[in-house]
């Protein structure tokens, strides 16, 4: 039989073959028809239009063991690489079923994508798991009005010859290369999506008003922070983003590039150029990027679009022509598009090369593709393993410790730096400062309060946190009571000192955002000046007198929403009181 059976004296493989046949020519209620995958002496296995794989395979012949069954599907079980499969038995009694049905996954996640039915002898469909696809049942239909029953009538290698012939259905390198693809579900892909998403989520729910501030608890990638030991940031800020937009897009990009890349390298292969592309992007961005910090999926995004245009110029034989010919059209499109909007205000063009250079060099390198044999060609289509699944064992461990980085950095982040408490209130506990009758209310992101017990310039320091650990550091500078004559006569005398106070300030390498300016918050009246650093990092100073006392509020912050981290310091001076 030119479909891959054998005609011989076994009643069940003749059986096998019929159906094969029918398969080839049936169309269920949907139009949905079955292309035929691959085909040996053991069994037979189509594609179905809905993805889901249709192994057939004859029940053992009288002289053979009936636990051969269990050994051949669980070969197809495994050979499916994850697909959806159902394996339809032909021939065979109770024993045999009992076998398929031991042979069938029984637990866990498989048991909804293996099911499995036995066709006895007059064509009638037995189940033993989960419901058979309609085009089974359309083939048989047709083989019970056509084919006479094996018990009544044993059919003759030149019938079955006759019914065969006209059925056969060749497909061509496009259909075959596609068919080995797309039969790989994109599990990974799926899931860096969802991990992608659900932290967003926690950073929405526990951010609210604060949501740059539980980025950085969640594990933004920031040099300080990575060269003092949280070397885990490098991994857990590739699946963190700074908004709603900005996730859109990567997504976006992830289900343009991901499921094609995952399905023709293997999952382990796709997991390794994944993590390593995003790894090459955080360590790019730390190395040249000026300071702040960092978060998003860009640089494994780069390295994947990146990957693409390294196949266009070293297909190494996997791509069918017209496959390669589209490749090699449109593989730099996305890379060039994606380049020129690198340059905008906001985006780390550092981590978009780094993770690009990576994941386009381990393709081109051939390391990546080491190992991967073409499916699109006759010769392979034969063979009894699909050439672009999985890969060696070396891969396999590569992506078991790749998974486990990025479950141990994201999950270290979130145990360390608690960005939970980030939704309890902005300031916290009223502390009082010194031995003073002063108190306030730092904001809760920053560390302990450090007492400088020198006076300089008349003043006494307190610091509140360091930007070697966090995202914000405060210093509040008071003076001891003025005299009376050295007061303001009235509020806008008032006003008047305190924003000449703020205009004398001397910041060294910072670029002041203009002159003092007064507002009230609280209850009182406050001088603000803003100051930016060439590294991004921004400063905000703030004056206010109470109780006699000058108080100076100066709040540093690496976080890029500059109105959420520069209402700290508002909130905090306000909170300044006397008792």
């Amino acid at each position: 039989m030119a479909s891959g059976g054998i005609v011989s004296d076994n009643g069940h493989l003749i059986q096998r073959d019929l159906l094969v046949s029918a398969l080839f020519s049936a169309t269920d209620a949907q139009g949905s028809t079955a292309a035929l995958l691959r085909a040996d002496n053991d069994s037979a296995v189509f594609i179905l239009q809905n993805e889901k794989l249709l192994a057939v395979l004859a029940s053992a012949a009288e002289s053979e063991d009936p636990g051969s069954v269990e050994r051949r599907v669980g070969h197809l079980v495994r050979w499916r690489a994850g697909s959806a499969l159902h394996v339809v038995l032909v021939g065979g009694g109770p024993v045999e079923q009992r076998c398929l049905a031991k042979a069938v996954p029984s637990s866990g996640w498989k048991r909804a994508t293996v099911t499995a039915s036995r066709v006895d002898e007059t064509w009638r469909v037995h189940s033993v798991r989960g419901s058979p696809p309609p085009i089974l049942s359309v083939a048989l239909r047709e083989l019970r009005e056509r084919a006479p029953s094996m018990l009544d009538r044993p059919l003759t290698p030149e019938s079955l010859q006759r019914m065969t012939a006209p059925r056969e259905k060749p497909l061509t390198s496009e259909e075959r290369f596609h068919a080995v693809v797309e039969s790989v579900f994109p599990w990974v892909t799926i899931a860096i999506a969802t991990l992608c998403v659900s932290l967003h989520g926690l950073a929405l729910f526990w951010g609210r008003d604060a949501f740059s501030v539980v980025l950085w608890r969640l594990g933004a990638n920031s040099r300080e922070q990575v060269l003092t030991g949280e070397w885990w940031r490098l991994i857990s800020s590739a699946f963190l983003h700074g908004g709603f937009f900005h996730l859109a897009a990567n997504m976006l990009a992830l289900a343009s590039f991901g499921p094609f890349l995952e399905q023709l390298l293997g999952r382990s292969r796709f997991v390794v150029l994944y993590v390593v592309s995003g790894l090459a992007g955080s360590l790019a961005s730390i190395a040249f990027r000026n300071g702040g910090m960092s978060v998003g999926a860009s640089g494994a995004m780069w390295g994947l679009m990146a990957a693409g245009a390294a196949f266009a110029l070293w297909p190494r034989g996997l791509f069918p022509p017209s496959t390669l010919a589209k490749l090699k059209k449109e593989g730099f499109a996305p890379v060039i598009a994606n380049l020129a909007y690198s340059f905008a205000p906001g985006i780390d063009l550092f981590a978009h090369l780094g993770g690009g250079i990576a994941g386009f060099a381990m393709i081109a390198s051939g390391l990546a593709t080491r190992g991967l044999r073409p499916s699109w060609g006759a010769a392979a289509w034969q063979e009894t393993t699909v050439p672009l699944r999985g890969g060696r064992f070396g891969w396999s461990v590569a992506a078991t410790l790749s998974s486990f980085c990025v479950t141990f950095c994201v999950v270290t982040a979130i145990v360390v730096d608690s960005p939970w408490e980030v939704s309890r209130p902005r300031l916290a506990e009223r502390t009082r400062l010194g031995a003073t009758e002063i108190s306030m209310r730092p904001p809760r992101v920053l560390g302990a309060m450090v007492v400088d017990s020198s006076i300089g310039q008349g003043f006494t320091n307190y610091g509140f946190g360091a930007l070697d650990r966090d995202p914000v550091a405060m210093e509040l500078r008071m003076t001891v009571p003025l005299r009376l004559d050295e007061l303001p006569r009235d509020d806008a005398a008032l006003e008047s000192w305190l924003r000449s106070l703020l205009d004398n300030e001397n910041v060294p390498e910072a670029k002041s955002g203009g002159a003092a300016r007064t507002e009230t918050l609280g209850s009182g009246i406050v001088a603000v000046r803003d100051f930016e650093f060439p590294n991004g990092v921004h400063m905000r100073t703030l004056a206010r007198l109470v109780e006699r006392r000058l108080v100076v509020v100066s709040l540093v912050s690496v976080l890029p929403e500059r109105t959420a981290s520069m209402s700290l310091a508002n909130d905090a001076i306000a909170s300044v009181q006397a008792g």
